[in-house]
């Protein structure tokens, strides 16, 4: 069997609204092995949020192609997004057919990790706003991959313990899957193992290196981007996923 890779060719993309729609990725050619820790450096408005989204398989390229032989996660949080009316039970229960897993093992993983099971069995919109943070970040790790996505350099979220739950199965499944990481902070991206490779997404453009602190000079070399015009920000394409919508 050969090993989990994701190879995006070509990779062009544009956002905005109708004839307002800008380039923030241009022909982007990248071959993503197995076990690969990288981190993306890119402005908010770069191409590096919709860079992680591609990859994701949430948002498909204005051109060019992916491939995936690998099994990817979504960003950190986001399978929060397929709750719709459901349960926690009932959501894991859809997601486990997705993934190919038992979805006992999944509800003993999220169960475990909270040290509770109370709310497993009540609809998710009727769940208190820090407990549904809390179970969509776990979500993440309850699903063994070949990669995991992280936006914003964020592997957990929440008070000091749920901080350390969260790490631990970070550490877990991080030794045997690669990793993937957007930030649009310098400081941030210090706080990282600087053992990572780094990235850097500008003006369309992608820049692999080789040491994390390379990437991370370079990005803060670079003068502020411009802040596109509002109808340039906003889009027709399907709304990404932001941490802001577990709450």
């Amino acid at each position: 069997m050969s090993s989990p890779t994701i190879t995006l060719n070509s990779i062009s993309h544009e956002v905005g609204r109708r004839h307002f729609r800008r380039p923030v990725l241009e022909d982007v050619n990248w071959v993503i092995r197995a076990r690969t820790r990288v981190v993306i450096l890119g402005a908010r408005t770069s191409g590096a949020p919709a860079l992680l989204e591609i990859i994701a398989g949430m948002t498909l390229p204005t051109k060019g192609w992916i491939d995936r032989q690998a099994v990817v996660s979504m960003p950190a949080g986001g399978l929060w997004r397929y709750a719709r009316h459901d349960t926690t039970r009932q959501l894991i229960s859809r997601l486990s057919l997705v993934y190919s897993v038992d979805p006992k093992a999944v509800v003993d993983f999220v169960a475990g990790a909270l040290e509770r099971d109370d709310f497993l069995d009540i609809p998710t919109r009727m769940l208190p706003v820090a407990l549904r943070h809390q179970i969509s970040m776990i979500l993440t790790y309850a699903f063994p991959c070949d990669f995991y996505l992280f936006s914003n350099a964020s592997v957990g979220g929440g008070d000091q313990k749920f901080q350390a739950v969260c790490q631990k199965a970070f550490e877990l499944r991080s030794r045997q899957a690669g990793i993937i990481m957007t930030t649009n902070s310098g400081r941030s991206a210090r706080r990282l193992d600087p053992d990572m490779m780094g990235a850097l997404v500008h003006q369309g453009q992608l820049t692999l290196y080789r040491k994390l602190s390379d990437a991370i000079t370079v990005f803060e070399s670079l003068p502020p981007e411009e802040q596109p015009p509002e109808e340039q920000l906003r889009t027709d394409d399907p709304q990404p996923y932001y941490e802001e919508e577990v709450f």
